[in-house]
């Protein structure tokens, strides 16, 4: 296994660590900021099923913990939701949960490769990043 390998396990490990950690709410002056990459069926560590998805959204608003990355930033309680590098299952399958819970959420895309893939990704059906086009119909 070569260095980089390793610390990618590692990096993997201490994020699932951090999402087990969620299993009990935040104490009330907690600020938990929960990221994800793709939600759909990426043959990937970072790839979340939809349906595994919708439960924690769904958890979420039960407990109606779910804040903004703003709000998160001031300090309030919460869990603000976050989007890593702009996979186009974000839009498809991850925003409508979103939306129709009304949840706030930041999506962070990768300018240089909209519309492709990145380097470690090798199906363009399953790892397409959102194009210029699709980033405006997120955000409306």
């Amino acid at each position: 296994m070569t260095t980089g390998e390793r610390c990618k396990d590692w990096i993997k490990r201490g994020l699932k660590q951090a999402l087990a950690s969620l299993c009990a709410p935040p104490e009330d002056s907690e600020t938990r900021i929960l990221t994800y990459h793709s939600v759909g069926a990426r043959d990937h560590a970072m790839n979340v099923a939809p349906d595994a998805f919708r439960e924690q959204m769904r958890w979420l608003a039960a407990e109606g913990l779910a804040i903004s990355l703003a709000d998160a930033l001031e300090g309030m309680p919460g869990v603000a939701i976050t989007f890593d590098d702009g996979y186009h299952d974000n839009l498809a399958v991850a925003a409508p949960v979103l939306y129709h819970l009304e949840f706030p959420a930041t999506f962070f895309v990768v300018p240089g490769r909209l519309g492709g893939m990145l380097d470690h990704d090798h199906d363009l059906d399953t790892s397409r990043l959102m194009t210029w086009d699709e980033i405006v119909e997120l955000e409306s």
